[in-house]
């Protein structure tokens, strides 16, 4: 009824002193201008100017009072709940995407039965060994990790070594048993494409060691025939040093025979026992059997100069 009087009089008031007023269904001339302070049923009303005042004044106050403003509007309703600090506050930019409290509510919920709480310092043992279990980091006197060795290390015993010092570590480190396997896989990568390095570096030498020696001796002994000699001495001479050291198998391995200054300086060695013994040489210095007497060097070096 009040916004009906506000309009009626609103084009009165435009009305320029005759005719109905604008519109026929608001004007009121034919029956009289209703006098300021009462209305047509004898209630007491305002101007209009101040009663449309007021009306703009109460819209304005119950959109404060809901929290809405033009830079939320898009807003869920359930947000104008919030104080303006946190409404303003960009942190809390992402509560708009739920369209209800309800689904705010079931996000919190599924991500608190999802989330891992870490335990503080002074937590309940309890509540440390379930973070842990959660994990899956092993714990306990007797905790350890089932780590899976590769074939290719399988049985060697500085791998063996490798691993449980790695083990130690990953403890300490609380890795998980995910973690910690897939570091083991990655580090025994790296330990058989070292192996596979050397490999490579001991065949290079392989080839080229017929070379290296002869050069070695060819200063020394330029009569080919005294430098075959010497050169088969010396070879006899390693072997017997291998033999009786038992360390065939590494120098193999190492490809460290591959090195003439190595071949002469053990070869020297033996010399030099042999001389203090009164000449008594190692019975096992004209060669040696299986293992020891295979040593590293190529089938055309063996062939030049015997085994």
């Amino acid at each position: 009824m009040m916004l009906q009087k506000w309009f009626g009089y609103r084009f009165l008031a435009e009305d320029d002193g005759g005719g109905d007023g604008g519109l026929e269904e608001t004007s009121t001339a034919t029956k009289g201008t209703p006098a300021e302070g009462s209305g047509e049923d004898g209630e007491k009303t305002l101007p209009a100017s101040t009663e449309a005042k007021d009306m703009v004044d109460n819209l304005s106050s119950t959109t404060a009072k809901q929290g809405a403003t033009p830079e939320d509007a898009d807003a869920p309703k359930w947000l104008s709940q919030l104080d303006k600090a946190r409404r303003e506050d960009k942190r809390y930019e992402s509560l708009k995407g739920f369209k209800t409290i309800g689904d705010l509510a079931d996000q919190y919920v599924d991500i608190k039965d999802r989330a891992v709480i870490f335990p503080k310092k002074d937590s309940p043992q309890e509540e440390m060994e379930g973070f842990l279990k959660k994990m899956d980091i092993p714990y306990g006197k007797d905790a350890k990790y089932d780590l899976v060795t590769d074939k290719a290390l399988a049985g060697n015993k500085m791998v063996d070594a490798i691993r449980d010092r790695f083990a130690k570590t990953a403890l300490a480190s609380a890795l998980n048993r995910k973690q910690a396997q897939a570091l083991w896989e990655n580090l025994q990568a790296t330990m058989i494409a070292s192996g596979e390095v050397v490999k490579g570096q001991i065949l290079a030498k392989q080839k080229t060691f017929p070379a290296r020696m002869e050069a070695t001796y060819q200063k020394e002994y330029q009569v080919d025939a005294e430098r075959k000699g010497a050169i088969q001495a010396d070879l006899n001479r390693v072997k017997a040093f291998l033999h009786d050291t038992g360390l065939a198998k590494p120098f193999q391995e190492s490809g460290i025979l591959l090195d003439p200054a190595v071949v002469r300086a053990i070869a020297r060695h033996e010399q030099k026992i042999g001389a203090s013994a009164g000449g008594i040489q190692s019975s096992q210095a004209g060669g040696a059997s299986g293992e020891q007497e295979d040593l590293v060097y190529s089938n055309e070096f063996k062939k030049r100069y015997g085994r």
